[in-house]
């Protein structure tokens, strides 16, 4: 399939103006889904059926300002006129970091991934990569063939992060040498930066590869102290392996340390990829996990639905558009091939 990609220019700014489904897979909800508001470079789509959601909380809402007037009756004006009091204008709604978050992603046996590629460029955002980035092994050449043709024109604006199949080429050398610093230290594969009042902290879930992931690890020490020093409202992290999951792969309790160090640091969202599907769960001390598996493979099942799990999506490919406010964000599910949105909301950062 990848001979008829062609790679693009890849010198855009990091911070830019911020399906195949699986035979026999069928959605879980039978909630009607409403239009996306697209960007402008997408063609909305004709459907025009409409879905109610239900969001974790309201989104903040700031107090109009009032007017007044002041008069004088004729008879007493001995002096010039007091002007009247003018209306006062509003304050400038915050505007939002939009972030958009995949995983499961470059697949040259697929199409669904040129599909979701178009999708997330689109919006001129950053983007955040839940793993996998390159099948089927992460090599230079998948890379090269795969993730290049589709990708290689927004690399400026990725944060990325390294899956099991990056693993598959020893020290996920395809991986590192490709992103080159934005991944961080390919001994470790995690990193964390700040903007626009949030912090994001990318990690490396393929534990074995880098002396584990429980109490006492390298990379869970680093992560407490990053904890530790963030003064920032909210945070995100982001990785491959979700801590819970009703999807193929099922969860991971290899994992609690970790989960449990993110919750007392005061984390708001936990975004993983791994298994093929869309998910969200219930906030958790806090801490609410999007599983956004989406990408471009081929998607999975729900064998087991997990405790805490609200939503689930698995009929199409899509991707996770995040606008994050000083204090709170929303969320929308966009799906690749009709560009709908399947499940959004408002929450409030811990």
């Amino acid at each position: 399939m990848f001979e008829y990609r062609q790679a693009l220019d890849q010198n855009k700014d990091r911070f830019g103006s911020v399906s195949e489904v699986v035979e026999g897979i069928v959605p879980v909800t039978t909630e009607v889904a409403a239009e996306a508001p697209l960007p402008a470079t997408v063609a909305p789509t004709t459907k025009t059926t409409t879905k109610t959601t239900t969001k974790t909380s309201t989104t903040p809402t700031s107090n109009s300002a009032t007017s007044s007037t002041s008069s004088t009756s004729s008879a007493a004006k001995t002096s010039a006129e007091t002007p009247a009091a003018t209306d006062t204008p509003a304050p400038a709604a915050p505007s939002p970091w939009r972030v958009v978050a995949i995983g499961d992603i470059a697949d040259c046996t697929q199409i669904t991934d040129d599909e979701v590629a178009t999708l997330v460029k689109s919006y001129q955002s950053n983007i955040l990569i839940l793993g996998d980035n390159a099948y089927p092994d992460g090599s230079a050449t998948d890379f090269s063939n795969c993730f290049v043709p589709i990708y290689g024109d927004a690399k400026a604006r990725i944060y990325p992060t390294p899956g099991n199949h990056e693993y598959r080429t020893a020290s996920a050398a395809g991986y590192y040498g490709y992103w080159g610093s934005q991944a961080g230290d390919p001994a470790k594969g995690y990193y964390s930066f700040s903007n626009a009042g949030w912090h994001l902290i990318a990690l490396n879930t393929e534990c074995s590869f880098i002396g584990g992931c429980t109490s006492g690890s390298t990379m869970l020490n680093w992560l407490q102290a990053d904890l530790a020093s963030n003064t920032a409202t909210c945070t995100v992290m982001f990785t491959h392996h979700p801590r819970f999951s009703s999807g193929q792969h099922g969860s991971d309790a290899t994992l609690n340390d970790l989960w449990l160090a993110l919750q007392a640091g005061g984390v708001d969202l936990y975004l993983a990829g791994h298994d093929h599907t869309y998910e969200r769960f219930a906030p958790s001390s806090g801490l609410t996990e999007f599983v956004v598996g989406t990408g471009g493979s081929s998607l999975y099942n729900f064998p087991t639905i997990e405790a805490g799990s609200v939503f689930r999506y698995n009929s199409s490919g899509g991707a996770l558009v995040l606008d994050l406010y000083p204090t709170y964000y929303t969320w929308q599910y966009v799906t690749s091939t009709d560009h709908l949105v399947k499940d959004s909301g408002t929450a409030n950062c811990s």
